[in-house]
């Protein structure tokens, strides 16, 4: 799937009680054309998800996977968010996102929070970003 999302952070303390701060992953939301390449989806079309910051995917068809990240590489270029790699631990529904065990992100531009630090807790950014998302059957890709 080739994906224009919005990538929002929010201020969060690097320790309990300091006064340091740095950006957090706060949830990303899609845009998605989904191209037919496979059983996983039976025809082109339009969707929208919605990733939670805990890891649950969410797309207007209705189907719903709770993930778990098993790894995250910089970007090569480093001009994008990070390439990760989700298992699927749970779903439900019946489109885009059902029969997926594993979700690639990759090839990646944009959607990094702000080179500085915040500047007040409780301060929130969003950038935009696109990515490819791979969504693979029982094999780990």
């Amino acid at each position: 799937m080739n994906a224009q999302g919005i990538a929002a952070f929010a201020a969060s303390e690097v320790a309990a009680g300091g006064k340091k701060l740095t950006w957090k992953t706060h949830g990303d939301s899609l845009d998605t054309t989904v191209i037919r390449t496979g059983r996983l989806s039976p025809e082109d079309r339009r969707i929208t998800l919605t990733i939670s910051p805990d890891l649950v995917w969410t797309a207007s068809d209705g189907s719903r996977v709770e993930t778990s990240l098993v790894s995250s590489y910089t970007a090569p270029e480093d001009m994008g968010a990070a390439w990760q790699l989700y298992k699927v631990t749970r779903s439900s529904g019946d489109g885009i996102l059902a029969g997926a065990a594993y979700i690639q992100r990759v090839m990646t531009d944009g959607g990094l929070p702000p080179a500085g630090a915040p500047r007040s807790a409780g301060a929130t950014v969003r950038t935009a970003f696109t990515a490819q998302y791979v969504l693979s059957g029982k094999e780990r890709p």
